[in-house]
């Protein structure tokens, strides 16, 4: 198998850890950044909601789309329109303008800082759950 950039299969592996592990720490920083641009509470669960429906649903249709789009044209015109995709998808998240996040108290320690990081991530966490 020789397509792009990946003449072995132990590439194919590599590739596929890379990007799990980019949308592992994608998805609880994207998270972490909705309560920062929408402070009203109804508007971060609605926020919330809707990205993980719309998480959920790029799931399910992309690889139905991905396989209507193969009968119609070759893996490379489909590989091409995939890169051109991600480069669209990747200056749209760049251009966009966060606000500063808030100060917090000063909380001493690594481990601290650490364990502090945990417990907001795990309590936003539960919040999206009870949600779902």
């Amino acid at each position: 198998m020789r397509t792009a950039f990946v003449t072995e299969v132990w590439q194919i592996y590599v590739l596929i850890f890379l990007l799990n592990a980019c949308s592992a720490g994608f998805t609880p920083v994207f998270q972490a950044t909705i309560p920062d641009i929408l402070e009203d509470e109804e508007q971060y669960t609605r926020a919330l909601s809707l990205s993980r429906l719309a998480y959920d649903l790029e799931n399910l249709l992309s690889p139905m789309v991905a396989a209507a789009l193969l009968m119609a044209m070759s893996f490379d015109v489909l590989f091409v329109l995939n890169a051109l995709a991600f480069v669209i998808s990747a200056s749209l998240v760049i251009s966009v303008m966060l606000p500063e996040p808030q100060p917090l108290e000063e909380i001493p320690g690594v481990w601290r800082r650490v364990s502090h990081g945990i417990r907001i991530y795990l309590k936003h966490l539960a919040f999206a759950v009870c949600w779902r």
